[in-house]
């Protein structure tokens, strides 16, 4: 559904390099808890020095240029910017999470290392041309030093990018070696040139398998972006990134941004980008054309939040379920075109649900009601499984005694053009949902009816057009009835 256009950012009243911008007449120091004071409209026109945390009671809007912002964390109450629908944000801006691995809480359930929108509203759109990912439209050759995509439209010398693999799902510890990252170091026309030759053959033209015709193409991500949300260097010591997290009463809208080291991983509630029980209030908000790759715990969940976007987002690399709908009240929500790619099993020390580790898990699709809407997305090099419909009886976690809520029952929404390939169990599986306590996942049986208390009501789920090739496991598994399985 359309989301109406962010306005531009307020017009800043007050710079932050300024010292009478200030209560105490100085401009913030390294080691200072900062507050934005309600009823100010401050440009963030420089990079500030490491800070403990930033609280934004009014607004922060970031200035063109260079700028960045460090800090253990960032609250926003009122308003974080950077350029609007209509005039994206031009230069290059650098947000910081830094901190220590703690279980400590700055309050509100939110931990730590964290930007976090508490009744407020955070918009970032970066400046980009063109999508996050495409497909090869020539195949590569291991000694290739260049590669032609179908469409590279505001690809960059410089870029940094990563192509899938295209053959049967890699069995290493480390993932899927065939999924190889590279960086731009010319372009002409439709053909990136590479800083080093590739390894391995990625597919890059139509098959005609018994007459029908399938792409098999390799999807190429870029993964830079012009705003950056990051955790600090310290970040890989124990996989403890920063974290997105938007709370109730808050907006988040990101547009061609990079979130890099971030999630933390064994940790509950600590992803990439976290929508947390933001309720129906999950339409006014979107993550599109966003890069997230070097992730420590999945790369978007949406908890208990209804409605939210989330197209055109690149995921290259992390543990757990990337996409991930959790406590089976989602509805409504939209996931169109997005990339999983090489999802890996985290130890199991540090699974937070026993699927993430089981031989079907992780899934780059992680579904636990079938009312929201999923088209054009890729799960690729997972080392469990592409789309998983895991649907419990009722919803659990914060959910639990919503019993007139029926996964098992509820009709299908759009499961239209999604592809899984090279993954190293199943490409589609609408099977084994969690019991009421997460402790299991044992084998389910899906019957969408039109109501769920009604076994006479029963309607068809259709899944149309699905792709599935290159996978250890089955291309798609059901359990259930009126499941139908329809084109290709």
């Amino acid at each position: 559904r359309p989301r109406d256009p962010s306005p531009p950012p307020p017009a800043a009243s007050v710079r932050w390099s300024d010292p009478d911008a200030w209560p105490d007449g100085r401009v913030p120091a390294e080691g200072d808890a900062v507050v934005v004071p309600a009823g100010t409209v401050m440009l963030l026109d420089v990079t500030t020095p490491p800070l403990a945390s930033v609280t934004v009671d009014g607004a922060l809007v970031l200035a063109d240029g260079e700028v960045g912002l460090t800090a253990g964390w960032v609250l926003v109450h009122g308003g974080l910017y950077a350029g609007s629908s209509e005039e994206p944000y031009r230069g290059r801006a650098v947000i910081t999470l830094t901190g220590p691995e703690t279980d400590d809480s700055v309050g509100h359930g939110m931990g730590t290392k964290f930007l976090a929108a508490m009744g407020g509203t955070i918009e970032l759109y970066g400046d980009m041309v063109g999508a996050s990912w495409t497909r090869l439209a020539r195949d590569a050759h291991p000694g290739d030093d260049a590669i032609t995509l179908a469409d590279a439209a505001g690809w960059r010398v410089g870029d940094r990018i990563v192509v899938a693999s295209t053959d049967v799902a890699g069995d290493g510890d480390d993932g899927d070696e065939q999924v190889e990252a590279r960086t731009v170091t010319g372009v002409d026309g439709d053909v990136l040139f590479l800083d080093e030759p590739l390894r391995f053959f990625h597919q890059g033209t139509l098959m005609s398998v018994g007459g029908v015709t399938v792409d098999q193409r390799a999807e190429v991500a870029r993964l830079n972006r012009n705003i950056v949300v990051q955790g600090d260097a310290q970040s890989d010591d124990g996989q403890f990134g920063g974290h997105v997290m938007v709370m109730d009463g808050g907006r988040l809208r990101f547009d061609a941004v990079e979130l890099y080291r971030m999630g933390q991983r064994g940790r509950l509630a600590r992803y990439p980008v976290h929508f947390h029980q933001v309720g129906d209030a999950g339409a006014e908000s979107f993550v599109r054309r966003t890069a997230i790759h070097g992730a420590y715990h999945r790369c978007v969940t949406i908890h208990g939040t209804n409605g939210v976007l989330v197209e055109d987002v690149a995921a290259y690399g992390t543990y757990g379920h990337c996409f991930f709908l959790e406590d089976a009240d989602e509805t409504g929500n939209e996931l169109y075109r997005n990339l999983a790619l090489l999802v890996l099993r985290p130890p199991a020390d540090d699974a937070v649900l026993p699927s993430d580790t089981s031989y079907l898990g992780p899934a780059g699709f992680w579904v636990t009601n079938p009312a929201n809407d999923l088209v054009g997305n890729v799960a690729a090099s997972s080392q469990g499984s592409g789309f998983w419909y895991a649907l419990p009886e009722h919803p659990t976690g914060l959910a639990a005694g919503k019993t007139d809520v029926w996964p098992r029952h509820a009709p299908l929404g759009l499961f239209v053009g999604n592809v899984a390939h090279s993954n190293r169990e199943v490409g589609l599986h609408v099977d084994n949902g969690p019991t009421p306590d997460l402790a299991a996942n044992p084998p389910t049986w899906y019957e969408p009816r039109r109501d769920p208390l009604d076994e006479e009501s029963g309607v068809e789920a259709v899944f149309e057009n699905f792709v599935a090739y290159k996978h250890r496991g089955s291309g798609a598994w059901f359990r259930g009835e009126r499941l139908v399985l329809s084109g290709g």
